[in-house]
């Protein structure tokens, strides 16, 4: 007697069920990195620098990331 597994879902529905767990995955790794890495500051020589620079308006602000030319310049 063979063992048969009945399919369930579509291969459409399969593929979509692989993509989510894999964004999943994705937006949790994204999350768990940067709260580990997410110091936002460096201290050197007892000055603090930071890595973001956010510039305010009316509207709304605009947040810079990786606009630290301070700390490249010394």
């Amino acid at each position: 007697m063979k063992f048969k597994i009945k399919k369930i879902l579509s291969p459409r529905q399969v593929l979509k069920a692989k993509f989510s767990v894999f964004m999943a995955s994705v937006v949790c790794v994204f999350i768990l990195g940067s709260s580990y890495l997410g110091v936002d500051g460096l201290e050197y020589n007892g000055e603090e620098y930071v890595s973001t620079k956010t510039d305010e308006f009316e509207r709304g602000k605009i947040v810079y990331f990786g606009n630290n030319v301070e700390v490249c310049d010394r």
